[in-house]
């Protein structure tokens, strides 16, 4: 190994440790939170665990509240309060599940980033770079730290993007058709990521249903094996109709206010708008976007002269994207915001398609013959950050930064006691003989602003996250009493 490769990968590798394991460490700590109990007592009540009760888990869950049948399925068969209903349990998930983000979302990272003609050492520098820019948008407290979360969104969006990519190696391998047999296996293991992909949430399954289509009409234009991108376009598009016609989803919208199409597309379009918006005034990312956009200068080696890499084409492709994926979201629920887990998808998606938009301007600028010089470009790059600091940085609140969050946290000891406490009011509602059990908690941990969310029981023994605990775990009743 040349020296200059093992230097940059001790670099990368240093970079990483600084920005993820503080992440990591709060992750460890975070607790199930209320559909985890909701699960486990829907699954005590149809007899226990097993593939039949989970199956029928499943039905019961189309037909009565929503259509993301994977996502219900595997959140119930790998629920940690199911299967093992311990704190290792718990701990092992939760950190499962961050390295399959960690892995799965920098694979997408660096094959996108594939279609420009950058070194590959430099192509991981930037993937890994995007990777903690995705992360640090805001703390992704429900599809990192909340179980059910990670299952409804980022499972799905990681195997059904990682199908795309099996299909887009079989269609530009060189050679194609000596191998049938291996191609049919491959088609067929993306087919059903396509399945367990569309299978979660709609927001995924729309974002999903798009890129699919993109590498569609990308295999039409050139010529390509379409036939192969056509399957898997039906497959991704068939999966999603089944969870859109789920019966359970009219029930679900009967709770919400029913809009009209054109004022779900006006509170979509304010939706994104919006957070597009608070990205660029209150966070960081106007800053490293124009540092990214000033080194691709010096990473692109050459300009590919691809038509579909066109900054107007990838920049339509990001919007439509960004804005048809939330569309789901913002029609089904009658409102122009989302939870937070809709906004944190809607960051990745922004800040993927950012990047590959940046990489177009410059691929084109290239192609173009258009060559500044290093002095020009820092020249520039300083102007650039002295406007934008003077407009914006006094709305960036650096402490705000989930990373350095994570890492003050972790330091002080709050996260740890926050999750503590919480985990032994869990104890406690698992381990009393009480009936009718009580819990008194302090107040200061009910009013406390923590990272991670904490065990939503609530004061009212009625509510369903009671009710769900108080049934799985052998009680009439359980609530929090306040003491201050």
């Amino acid at each position: 190994m040349k020296k200059k490769d093992l230097l940059i990968k001790i670099i990368i590798i240093f970079i990483a440790m600084v920005f993820i394991l503080p992440y990591m460490g709060v992750i460890y700590h975070t607790l199930p939170r209320n559909d985890e109990f909701a699960c486990a007592y829907g699954i005590i009540k149809r007899g226990g665990y097993s593939l039949s009760t989970l199956v029928n888990f499943v039905v019961s869950n189309y037909m009565e509240w929503e259509g993301n049948y994977s996502g219900v399925f595997i959140y119930s068969a790998l629920n940690p309060i199911i299967i093992g209903n311990s704190d290792s349990t718990v701990h092992f998930m939760n950190l499962i599940c961050f390295a399959g983000f960690i892995l799965g979302w920098s694979y997408i990272i660096y094959r996108s980033l594939s279609f420009f003609d950058i070194q590959d050492n430099n192509k991981k520098v930037l993937t890994l770079a995007v990777l903690i820019i995705s992360m640090n948008c805001r703390f992704m407290r429900e599809t990192l730290g909340w179980y059910t979360g990670y299952m409804y969104y980022i499972l799905q969006l990681l195997l059904g993007t990682l199908g795309l990519f099996m299909v887009y190696g079989l269609i530009t391998n060189e050679q194609k058709g000596k191998k049938k047999a291996k191609d049919i296996i491959i088609l067929t293991v993306a087919c059903i990521f396509e399945l367990i992909g569309a299978g979660g949430t709609l927001h995924v399954s729309a974002i999903l249903c798009w890129v699919v289509l993109l590498l569609l009409i990308w295999t039409i234009y050139r010529k390509k094996d379409w036939l192969k991108a056509a399957i898997l376009f039906a497959s991704i598009f068939l999966f999603t109709v089944v969870n859109v016609a789920a019966p359970g989803h009219r029930v679900r919208k009967g709770d919400y206010e029913s809009v009209s199409l054109i004022q779900g597309v006006v509170y979509t379009v304010t939706c994104v708008y919006n957070e597009i918006k608070r990205l660029c005034t209150e966070t960081f990312l106007p800053y490293v976007f124009l540092i990214i956009f000033i080194t691709l200068f010096f990473i692109i080696k050459q300009a590919k002269t691809n038509k579909e890499l066109h900054p107007l084409v990838v920049g339509f492709c990001g919007i439509a994207c960004i804005v048809g994926s939330s569309f789901p979201v913002c029609y089904g629920y009658g409102e122009s915001t989302m939870a937070s887990r809709g906004y944190e998808m809607m960051d990745l998606m922004i800040v993927i398609w950012g990047v590959l938009f940046l990489c177009s301007i410059v691929n084109y600028l290239l192609s173009k013959d258009i060559h500044l010089s290093r002095e020009s470009i820092i020249v520039t790059a300083l102007v650039s950050l002295l406007m934008f600091s003077t407009v914006a940085l006094d709305n960036v609140e650096i402490s705000d930064i989930p990373v350095l969050q994570c890492t003050a946290g972790l330091a002080n000891g709050s996260i740890k006691d926050y999750s503590d406490y919480w985990r032994n009011v869990l104890h406690e509602v698992e381990n009393s003989p009480e009936r009718n059990l009580v819990i008194k908690v302090d107040g200061e941990y009910l009013d406390r602003e923590c990272i991670i969310d904490r065990v939503m029981i609530q004061e009212d023994e009625t509510s369903w996250i009671n009710t769900s605990m108080a049934t799985f775990y052998g009680h009439d009743t359980v609530r929090i009493q306040r003491i201050d």
